[in-house]
C-alpha cells in the first residue's frame, strides 16, 4: 500500500528550459520554417498574399510594443513571437481581407490573447488561431470570402446539376437554372471545352422530362467566348453551341442574361449554385453581375452557395442584399439531393 504521507513531491524544468537556446532563436527558426508556405502563397494568390503577410506582421508587433509600453513593462519584440503570431495570423485569413480587419485581428491576437494572460507562454490559446476565430465570428462574410488562385486547378465539384436531376430532385423545382461558366458542355461538342460524354443521353432525357412534367428548366441561349483563357483575350457573341473550334465559353451572353434576370424578378426562392462565368476577368464578369445585381432588387429568398459564388458577390458588392451566403458549394447540392452530410450527421446525433 502507498504511504501517502511520505510521498515527495519532485518538481523540476522542461528539457526546454534547460536548452541553450533562447526565445529568439527558436522563434527564427519557426520564421525559417514558414518561408516556403508564404513563398507559395505569393506564387498562387500574387503579391496581394505578401502584402497582407507585411500589413499583418507590422500589426502583431506594434500592437505588442504599444501595449507593454502602455502598462510599462519592459519590450518583448526582440522575442520575435509577434513576428511568428503576425504571420500565422495571416495565413489562415482570406488573402483579399481588408487592411483594417487584419489589424483589428492582429490586436486580439497579441492583447487580449497573449499579453492580458502573461506574455509568451502563459496564453492558453494559440494567438493567431484566436485572431482568426474573432473575425471569422466578427466579419464572417469577409472571412468566408476565399480569393481563387492564379493557379487554377482542375477540380470538380462532388455534386453537379445533373445529378440532382438524376435523383429527381429537380422535379421539386419550378424553375431549374444551369447557371455554370461551362454549361455549354451539357449541350454537347464544344470547341477547346470538355464534354461529359456519358452523360449526353441522360442530358437529352431529362429535357424530354423537364417538358413532360412542366418543370421549366432554362439553359444558356447565347455566350460569351473567347480565343484565350485571359483578361484580354479577344472575345464575341454567339448563339449556344456555336463556339467556334479553339474558342471558349467565358460568360453568358446578353439574350441569357435577360432571360436569367426575368426568371429570378418573379422567384420567391433563389439558390445559385456557381458563376455565370469566369468573373474573375471583368470583361467576362458582366453576366454574373446582372444576375447578382437582379437577385440584389428581388423580393425573394437568396441563398447563394459555393466559394466561387460567395466570392462573386462579395466581390461585386452584393453580398448584404443576399439572405444567406455559404462557401458549401458541392455540399449545398448534395444536401439539396438529400444525401446525408456528415458533418450534419454528428451534430444530429448529439
Amino acid at each position: 500500500m502507498t504511504d501517502y504521507k511520505n510521498l515527495k513531491l519532485i518538481a523540476s524544468s522542461s528539457p526546454h528550459i534547460r536548452s541553450n537556446e533562447d526565445t529568439r532563436s527558436i522563434m527564427l527558426d519557426v520564421i525559417i520554417a514558414l518561408l516556403p508556405a508564404l513563398a507559395w502563397s505569393v506564387y498562387a494568390f500574387g503579391w496581394k498574399a505578401l502584402l497582407l503577410t507585411a500589413v499583418s506582421v507590422v500589426s502583431c508587433v506594434f500592437w505588442e510594443w504599444a501595449y507593454r509600453k502602455l502598462m510599462k513593462k519592459s519590450s518583448m519584440i526582440g522575442d520575435l513571437s509577434a513576428v511568428v503570431t503576425g504571420i500565422l495570423l495571416s495565413f489562415v485569413c482570406p488573402v483579399d481581407l481588408p487592411w483594417w480587419a487584419v489589424i483589428i485581428g492582429a490586436f486580439f491576437s497579441i492583447v487580449v490573447v497573449k499579453q492580458l494572460y502573461g506574455g509568451i507562454g502563459c496564453n492558453f490559446l494559440n494567438p493567431a488561431l484566436a485572431g482568426r476565430a474573432f473575425l471569422l465570428a466578427s466579419y464572417a462574410t469577409a472571412m468566408t470570402s476565399w480569393a481563387i488562385p492564379q493557379i487554377r486547378p482542375d477540380v470538380t465539384s462532388a455534386a453537379t446539376p445533373l445529378q440532382i436531376m438524376k435523383e429527381g430532385t429537380a422535379e421539386a423545382f419550378n424553375t431549374l437554372m444551369q447557371n455554370y461558366s461551362i454549361s455549354d458542355m451539357f449541350l454537347g461538342k464544344i470547341g477547346g471545352s470538355l464534354l461529359e460524354a456519358d452523360w449526353m443521353d441522360y442530358s437529352l432525357e431529362m429535357l424530354q422530362k423537364a417538358k413532360d412534367k412542366g418543370v421549366k428548366l432554362l439553359l444558356p441561349v447565347d455566350t460569351v467566348c473567347a480565343d484565350k483563357f485571359a483578361p484580354d483575350a479577344n472575345s464575341q457573341v454567339v448563339k449556344a453551341g456555336e463556339i467556334p473550334d479553339g474558342w471558349k465559353g467565358l460568360d453568358i451572353g446578353p439574350e441569357t442574361v435577360k432571360l436569367y434576370c426575368s426568371a429570378v424578378a418573379d422567384a420567391g426562392t433563389v439558390i445559385w449554385n456557381g458563376p455565370m462565368g469566369v468573373f474573375e476577368f471583368p470583361a467576362f464578369a458582366k453576366g454574373t453581375e446582372a444576375v447578382a445585381e437582379a437577385l440584389s432588387k428581388t423580393d425573394a429568398i437568396t441563398i447563394i452557395g459555393g466559394g466561387d459564388s460567395a466570392a462573386a458577390v462579395q466581390q461585386l458588392g452584393y453580398a448584404d442584399k443576399m439572405t444567406h451566403i455559404s462557401t458549401g458549394g458541392g455540399a449545398s447540392l448534395e444536401f439539396l439531393e438529400g444525401k446525408e452530410l456528415p458533418g450534419v450527421a454528428c451534430l444530429l446525433d448529439q
